[in-house]
This record gives structure tokens, C-alpha cells and sequence, in this order.
């Protein structure tokens, strides 16, 4: 299928040094650091699979034909879509398929339309093999059918996400071109070579610095590590106690992002739970910064590891762990398994049976576009692949805040459960009297 795209279409000069250009049309780049992490994690596969789906109802009025057709110019029109990523000379390369098409596949049979659905996303997508984004859709027993895309984390990330569903839109209601990327991600992996290349081997040593007092955080309960991780448990909180209002009001104050406030409120989890003065968390952080990135497909996300302390009133760990992550800003560039590979940071992971990995992310979900002729449908962690022994996403959407938890099995139901209720206790008294102590009551 041959499609005309919206602005920034067609070759542009060159991204220079230190600065993003334009988009240039360019079917092969080596992978952005950011994937050669997520590369890592999907050959580890520890547990689950690496796929971001999203789930729609599409009403009887959308004809299946239709959906297919719009599926079919929303992958001709987005190159990264059509991307696999090899081994090569000791590296990664991306690849993007000019010719591939990626047909929707049409579900039957006597289950429930969702479930059918479900087994469609977890589905793996092999990054090698490709494809790396596939859709499907199955006919609801009242007319309309239930709708899924999938996309692999190696190109995607949330923004990716709500991006691809309104560019879908767009498809939809026959404005397809009126959509574009002023850098592509290919582009975007070439300049982020030529510009931190040179320099990787230095932050690296940096970030290895900065964790030179950190100390592996031990949970009560928890089971020694053995070489068989188990099947992932999840479960999800809700965060129904926090005032909205006096957490804006905190934020705005402090100069500080809900992702802060949740970590500030994990901190003091972990400290009250562990018994330990300080927390090592890996934080996921965002590489979107820079304005012609605001609409990029593409994994604009990084691990981080940074070691906290909360003393004081919440305000003022608020204000410790603002500076922390600002800090720990200039390190997402480093890929986490690099960083992993140092001999002391080995040793920090090793240094006890009973200690856990933490990571801890915002996941924020943007509302669907406004007009839009599909209906999202809850599906939440189900086959969501983890790394760490603690996996926390703080879920941020316009009706509800959520905190969403991935453990491994050696870490017992009942301390989630708790490490929850504190995260929540933390979060809800920090922000409505942010200079009082910090004191959590116990069960």
C-alpha cells in the first residue's frame, strides 16, 4: 500500500552534532541505547513478555472493513512500525521493512471476544523475526467487534501508545495526513550515537560513582534467589486516600512531577519496611525531552539506579529526591546493563540471598482523543514482563491513580501488600501536611 504522509515527509538534512534535524527518510540506524536495554531484558525474558497492548470496543457502526483498511494506512505511514532489530558486527541495527505489510488478524470462536483478545497480545513479538506491532479484532456477540494493537516495548513506550491510537483516529476519519514526525526514531538513534558515543564510557563511570553508598534493600519475608525465578505475580492498589487538590498544590510549590512524589512516598515505604536509613530503586525516566520528540514513535526510556534517603518532613524529601532524580537525568543515556556490568555494581546485586531489585516507574495514560469512534477497555498487568523482584508503576489517567506492583515469587503477597499500604499512607498524610513527621503506623 503506497500512502502520502503529513509534514516533516520525505528526506530533510541531516541531524548535526548536538542537535536533532529533521527527519530523514532512513531505513537502517544501529539501535538507541534505550532499546539495547529493552534487547537485554527480552532475551533474559524472566517472566512474561515485552508487549504494550491496548484494548477497544469498536462500535456496530465501524465496519470491520473499514478498521482493517485504516490498520493497514497506519502501517504504511509509520515507518518503525514495520522495524526488526538484528545482531550485527557485535552491535544492534534497526531495520525498517519498506515493503511489509502487516494484515489485521480476524478472531473466531465460541470464547469470550476478550479473552480471544487477550491471548492475541500476549502473544510474543520477536524483535529479530519481526513484526514488532500486529493488531486483531474478534465480533461481539451484540454487533461491533473487540479490538486490540500490540506493539513490542523495543519501539514503544506510553506516549508511543497513545500516539499510535490517535494517528488510528486520524486514519479513521479520513485524515490520515495530517500527521508526521519531525524526527523519526532512526534519526533520533544515529544522532544519539554521534553525540554520547564518545562519551558513554565516562557517564558510566559517573553513575557507578554515585553508588558507591548504596546498600541492597532486604523486605521481611522474602526467599533466598534461586536460579528458577517462577511465574510473575501482580496486583493492583488503589490510591483512593491522596488529595488530589493538595498534591497539585505540593507539586506546583515544589517545582516537583507526581513521579517525584511517588518515589519520595516509596522511599519512606522501604526505609520503614527494610529498617534500613536509605532505598536503592531503579527509576524509568523519560529521553522524550526535547520538544522534536514529543510525537516520535519510539522507547524514549531509561533505567536509572539511584540510592535515597528521606529525613526529615515529607517536604523535605520531596525536595531531596527532586534533586536526586535531576541528578540522575544525566545517566539515561547509559544503558542499564552496561552500568550492570561494573564489578562493583555486580557485587552490590550479589551481596545478599534475601535482597530485593526495585524498580520504580509513572505510567501516565493519556485520555483518548476527543471524537474518537473507538472505546478504550480496561486489561491492566496481565503477561506484563518484569525484571526486578519489585516492579512498582504509580498509573497516572484522567479518572483514577492507581499503584500497579509485579513481584517475583520470593517475595510474599503479604509484604506487597504492606510496602502498598505504607506507599499509600506516605503519599496520602506527605501531601496534606507536608511539614509534619513522616512517621508510618504499622499494620
Amino acid at each position: 500500500m503506497t500512502v502520502t504522509t503529513g509534514r516533516a515527509s520525505g528526506p530533510g538534512p541531516a541531524a548535526g552534532p548536538g542537535l536533532l534535524g529533521h527527519a530523514t527518510g532512513r531505513t537502517t540506524a544501529p539501535a538507541a541505547y534505550e532499546q539495547e536495554w529493552m534487547l537485554f531484558l527480552s532475551r533474559m525474558r524472566r517472566t512474561g513478555t515485552f508487549n504494550m497492548p491496548r484494548l477497544y470496543e469498536a462500535p456496530p457502526g465501524l465496519d470491520a472493513d473499514e478498521l482493517c483498511a485504516a490498520v493497514d494506512r497506519l502501517v504504511a505511514r509509520n515507518p518503525l512500525l514495520r522495524a526488526r532489530i538484528r545482531r550485527r558486527d557485535g552491535g544492534y541495527v534497526q531495520h525498517v521493512d519498506e515493503e511489509l505489510e502487516i494484515p489485521v488478524e480476524r478472531l473466531t470462536g465460541d470464547g469470550d471476544p476478550y479473552e480471544l483478545l487477550g491471548e492475541f497480545v500476549r502473544r510474543p513479538l520477536e524483535p529479530h523475526h519481526g513484526p514488532l506491532f500486529r493488531a486483531a479484532l474478534a465480533p461481539l456477540p451484540g454487533g461491533g467487534h473487540a479490538f486490540a494493537t500490540v506493539v513490542h516495548h523495543t519501539i514503544a513506550d506510553a506516549v508511543t501508545l497513545d500516539e499510535i491510537e490517535r494517528r488510528l483516529e486520524l486514519e479513521l476519519d479520513g485524515r490520515g495526513g495530517e500527521y508526521g514526525e519531525r524526527v523519526a526514531y532512526p534519526d533520533y538513534a544515529a544522532w544519539q550515537h554521534e553525540v554520547y558515543g564518545p562519551k558513554l564510557d565516562g557517564l558510566i563511570e559517573a553513575a557507578a560513582g554515585a553508588l558507591r553508598d548504596a546498600e541492597p534493600t532486604v523486605l521481611p519475608g522474602v526467599e533466598p534467589r534461586t536460579r528458577v525465578p517462577g511465574s510473575v505475580r501482580s496486583a493492583e492498589f488503589g490510591l483512593d486516600a491522596v488529595d488530589d487538590e493538595a498534591l497539585r498544590a505540593l507539586l506546583i510549590a515544589e517545582r516537583a512531577s507526581p513521579f517525584m512524589a511517588g518515589l519520595t512516598a516509596l522511599t519512606l515505604a522501604l526505609q520503614q519496611l527494610s529498617g534500613q536509613d536509605g532505598a536503592l530503586v531503579a527509576i524509568e525516566v523519560s529521553t522524550r525531552r526535547r520538544a522534536p520528540l514529543r510525537d516520535t514513535l519510539g522507547p524514549f526510556i531509561s533505567t536509572v539506579p539511584v540510592h535515597l534517603r528521606a529525613t526529615g518532613t515529607f517536604r523535605d524529601a520531596l525536595r531531596a529526591t527532586r534533586e536526586t532524580v535531576l541528578g540522575a537525568l544525566d545517566a539515561a543515556v547509559v544503558p542499564y546493563h552496561r552500568l550492570l556490568a561494573r564489578p562493583e555494581l555486580r557485587a552490590l546485586r550479589r551481596a545478599g540471598d534475601t535482597a530485593v531489585d526495585v524498580v520504580y516507574q509513572t505510567f501516565h495514560e493519556g485520555g483518548p482523543p476527543p471524537g474518537g469512534r473507538l472505546r478504550r477497555v480496561p486489561y491492566g498487568m496481565h503477561g506484563a514482563g518484569f525484571t526486578a523482584d519489585l516492579h512498582l508503576s504509580l498509573h497516572e489517567a484522567p479518572d483514577h491513580r492507581r499503584l500497579g506492583v509485579g513481584h517475583a515469587p520470593r517475595v510474599p503477597s503479604g509484604t506487597v501488600a504492606e510496602l502498598a499500604r505504607r506507599f499509600e499512607t506516605a503519599l496520602a498524610r506527605g501531601v496534606t501536611d507536608p511539614d509534619a513527621t513522616k512517621e508510618i503506623p504499622g499494620p
